[in-house]
């Protein structure tokens, strides 16, 4: 059995806007990569337009 990872970047919106349009919610609570089946993460100044 594999490990598959799929990955997408979201720019120049509000959290909550994106959270609500992808159906998701903060939980606040710290993950191990392979410990949940969707993980997220806030990069702050990445890619500034």
């Amino acid at each position: 059995m594999s490990i598959s990872m799929s990955w997408f970047a979201v720019a120049h919106k509000p959290t909550a806007t994106i959270l609500t349009n992808l159906t998701l919610a903060d939980t606040g609570e710290p993950a191990s990569f392979g410990t949940s089946k969707i993980m997220g993460v806030m990069l702050t100044d990445w890619l500034r337009a």
